[in-house]
């Protein structure tokens, strides 16, 4: 079923192929008469597509193209295989005319639900140091032709500078953006993957607060913070935004380069800000956890190397 990608008919029958897959897993029951049905075909699919998979767009149940890069990396072959799931935050927290932030944007599965959310009048800025990340969320925003997004290659950080960025790629050659990160090589000792395998580039980083002036920010609503180990360092670069416009945030926080320090200094931060830790959010609903929980990291529903997201909102000001 799988051999070459030769000619245009072959690419386009893979895309198909790739859409009933998705179609598949999120309907059990749909009826579709193709060897994908069977369990050992779609390993089989899996594999192809690591290997042969030339780069593209494909359609998202929600309408929108995404595009897939040929320099597939773990998002995005989970989107080519899975169904796409809309993260519940971003249809609460954005909303028309409002100007939110997508900081670790990868490939844009935030970036787009964000920009529907926002509409035409309001604003999306995502940040992607990863080149070939960064020029594939390009497309897609092209593609969908969302104009109220400003994709920026620059990565926040706490600080204006030019840093060494390490890509990270697995055994098989696969850029895992999860364990890239900003840092040095002696921060390889606690990555779970081969570190020989990364590839050392340039970034140029900025600050919140720097970004926020020079765009003439007048209002920012939500920040969806990614950043690999760097959220602290983002936060810390953006005091004066948090204070000034209050947004919400949706953090990404735990994993490999988590520490009991940089746990610390976030909570120090939001807390002098008057924020509140609503617990972590999942697609099914929110566990609640309290500062107490979020800084020992100890015991459930946290656990030593798992990264989860969690919420802050500011608290209300009578």
């Amino acid at each position: 079923m799988f051999e070459k990608l030769k000619t245009f008919t072959d690419i386009s029958n893979l895309l198909s192929t790739l859409q009933q897959l998705r179609t598949l897993r999120k309907q059990k029951k749909l009826r579709i008469h193709s060897p994908i049905k069977r369990r050992y075909m779609r390993n089989k699919l899996d594999k192809f597509v690591e290997k042969n998979w030339p780069g593209g767009y494909i359609i998202l149940e929600t309408g929108d193209y995404l595009y897939i890069p040929k320099n597939i990396d773990y998002t995005g072959h989970q989107r080519l295989i899975e169904p796409f799931r809309v993260e519940p935050i971003i249809s609460k927290f954005c909303k028309l005319g409002m100007t939110v932030f997508d900081v670790g944007a990868n490939i844009g599965e935030w970036t787009l639900p964000m920009a529907n959310g926002v509409g035409s009048q309001g604003r999306v800025y995502s940040f992607e140091p990863v080149p070939f990340l960064f020029d594939a969320l390009n497309k897609t925003v092209g593609a969908n032709q969302l104009k109220q997004v400003t994709i920026s290659p620059r990565a926040l950080s706490d600080k204006s500078e030019t840093m060494d960025f390490y890509v990270q790629y697995d055994e098989n050659e696969l850029l895992d953006a999860r364990l890239s990160r900003l840092g040095s090589p002696a921060d390889f000792a606690v990555w779970y993957t081969d570190a020989t395998r990364a590839k050392k580039i340039q970034v140029q980083t900025t600050t919140l607060d720097e970004f926020v002036a020079e765009e003439k920010l007048e209002r920012v609503d939500f920040l969806k913070l990614d950043p690999e180990g760097y959220e602290c360092a983002v936060l810390e670069g953006g005091l004066t935004t948090l204070k000034k416009f209050r947004p919400n945030i949706f953090c990404e926080c735990g994993g490999v380069y988590d520490s009991d320090e940089k746990r610390k200094k976030m909570v120090h931060h939001l807390r002098e800000l008057n924020y509140c830790l609503v617990g972590i959010s999942t697609l099914q609903g929110i566990i609640e956890v309290t500062w107490d929980q979020f800084l020992n990291w100890s015991s459930p529903p946290f656990f030593s190397e798992q990264a989860v997201n969690l919420l802050f909102i500011p608290e209300t000001r009578t």
